[in-house]
């Protein structure tokens, strides 16, 4: 850490320690982070004697501070609210970034899942998340899914990427349920639909030493492949 009129080499910074109240600010201006104590009566010292301002020494704490969060990342402890906020304020983030190459490939596995599902004849059986096994047209799986869906468009296309993205790491403290999602997301309720062929290979997979323990047929459509 240095600036015009004082060198501090090997200062020990550490964060996620202490996070006062009286002292809340955004992190990126250094809450949460903490800097020996050392260190911060050196830079008295160098105030006192004029070799440095105290406008210096502040810039020169936020400036670490910054150099910090993106050093280590201190964007994953941001609430996700915040994030999506800031990220419809600038425009974009990280996170859109990161994950916006993903959103189009995730829209055509929710058109393919969406065909599948309003054609039971040719794939009749559907498995969810839980390697529960029903027909398609079991209640328990239309309960779950929507009653129409379109690929979104316009600034709906936007709103959706951006939700979609910030979905993709949930790194916030949050949950799943914690957003927001529109139809299009809603869509992969984690149902996957099958033909007749693909349910036998998938009741194989899930019927081993390990799969079988989590297998089950559906107790109201009693589905048989």
């Amino acid at each position: 850490m240095s600036a015009p009129g004082i060198e501090m080499p090997d200062v020990l910074v550490t964060f996620g320690t202490d996070f006062p109240r009286q002292r809340e600010r955004p992190l990126r201006e250094g809450y949460g982070q903490s800097v020996e104590l050392p260190a911060v009566i050196d830079i008295v010292v160098a105030i006192e004697a004029g070799t440095i301002t105290a406008t210096e020494a502040r810039e020169l704490l936020l400036r670490l501070a910054g150099q910090l969060y993106d050093q280590w990342n201190l964007r994953e402890h941001e609430q996700h609210d915040d994030l999506l906020a800031w990220c419809v304020r600038d425009g974009g983030c990280p996170d859109c970034e990161k994950y916006g190459d993903r959103f189009e490939p995730h829209l055509d596995a929710l058109a393919e899942r969406w065909l599948r599902y309003n054609t039971p004849d040719e794939y009749p059986f559907t498995a969810g998340r839980s390697a529960g096994l029903h027909e398609t047209t079991c209640p328990v799986v239309r309960h779950t899914m929507p009653t129409e869906w379109s690929r979104p468009v316009g600034e709906e296309y936007v709103q959706q990427r951006r939700l979609f993205c910030h979905r993709q790491n949930l790194r916030y403290g949050g949950t799943e349920a914690d957003f927001e999602f529109e139809l299009a997301t809603t869509t992969d309720s984690g149902w996957t639909v099958m033909t007749i062929e693909e349910t036998r290979v998938w009741e194989a997979r899930h019927m081993g030493p390990k799969g079988g323990r989590k297998y089950r047929r559906c107790r109201r459509c009693a589905p048989t492949p």
